[in-house]
């Protein structure tokens, strides 16, 4: 098969294809069709999926361009170099109801997006997005902190978005993503418990590497939380990431239960996030200083402003504590606390 094009074309034509087909995941159809044993044709794909020889034309080739493992024989029958299982919108709707009756309508499931948190960000203005949840099996121009790029591969991960409405004190804002990051902890912890650290002021870890990060943004009205979790990671993309990260496939088959931790999380975060709207960062304070990674240590602060000193947790508003030489405690609000040299 000849592929031709661009990535940023092909996915131009799947957002037409689901803007207009909005019921059907094109490349989750396709995916959940094809096996990683035998070889099949286009034509089977369509008639296994309803869905037009074109539309199975163009899934096939957005996949390949953003390196699923297919395989092409000389025939033209595509199959998987291994198994991938699609995330089930109608099982995680499903379990998210059993909690909250209007999930149905809250919660889309996109094959691609530029990403999950603009996409929320960019309907803030027109409609609610309150606990409106978008999540994504590939996303182009995913973002971290400090407009970082968030690399993953397709259709493997957790990417996802929560839209939250929010009103009072912007400083409470501000340890919205310690107290995210302790929801998120209490999920995986049901799945498959570890020893999972958090370090200031987002990420999650496994064995001092990153698993998950958390985006937290505000627009009008509205939070936008993002949440990425690595649930397996090529060599590729390991190497793409300048740090040390983790991916659960390094501990726990979750494959086969992606849907099911994604909608754990949803349910955690519309119960943690209301929690959060009344409470602030108190309720989830003394379970995030458990989880810190870096208590006691000392720690240096990089950026516009440096300092150094023994880190001693958090306060209400999310601030890292520094206790520097001369005692004094030093809130840090932004930046980057690095180890402190020897």
């Amino acid at each position: 098969m000849v592929l031709c094009g661009s990535v940023e074309t092909n996915q131009c034509r799947m957002s037409m294809y689901n803007r207009n087909h909005s019921n059907v995941n094109p490349c989750a159809a396709v995916l959940n069709s094809i096996q990683a044993t035998s070889p099949k044709s286009m034509d089977s794909i369509a008639s296994e999926t309803g869905l037009s020889p074109l539309a199975v034309d163009e899934s096939l080739r957005f996949m390949s361009k953003i390196g699923l493992p297919l395989v092409w024989t000389d025939s033209n029958m595509v199959r998987l170099y291994r198994e991938i299982i699609p995330l089930d919108i109608v099982n995680i709707v499903k379990k998210v109801s059993k909690t909250d009756g209007n999930a149905s309508g809250m919660i889309a499931l996109r094959d691609t997006v530029d990403s999950t948190n603009e996409f929320l960000l960019a309907r803030c203005s027109s409609q609610t997005i309150h606990k409106q949840v978008c999540i994504a099996e590939h996303m182009s121009l995913g973002r971290g902190r400090q407009n970082r790029k968030w690399v993953t591969g397709a259709f493997e991960n957790i990417m996802m978005s929560v839209g939250w409405q929010h009103a009072g004190d912007a400083r409470k804002i501000a340890g919205l993503s310690l107290a995210v990051s302790v929801m998120v902890v209490r999920v995986l912890n049901r799945f498959t418990p570890q020893n999972y650290q958090v370090k200031w002021p987002n990420d999650i870890l496994w064995e001092r590497k990153k698993l998950s990060g958390i985006l937290v943004e505000i627009r009008e009205s509205y939070i936008v939380v993002g949440i990425g979790i690595n649930c397996r990671l090529s060599e590729s993309d390991r190497c793409a990431i300048e740090q040390p990260v983790a991916a659960m496939s390094d501990f726990f088959d979750v494959k086969r239960l992606r849907s099911d931790l994604v909608a754990e999380l949803i349910v955690e975060l519309y119960q943690g996030l209301a929690a959060f709207s009344q409470e602030g960062l108190t309720s989830f304070r003394q379970e995030w200083m458990q989880l810190h990674a870096s208590q006691g240590r000392r720690l240096r602060l990089v950026g516009d402003q440096s300092c150094e000193g023994i880190a001693m947790g958090i306060n209400d508003d999310g601030a890292m504590l520094l206790r520097s030489e001369g005692n004094l405690v030093i809130p840090v609000y932004a930046g980057e606390v690095v180890p402190a040299a020897d």
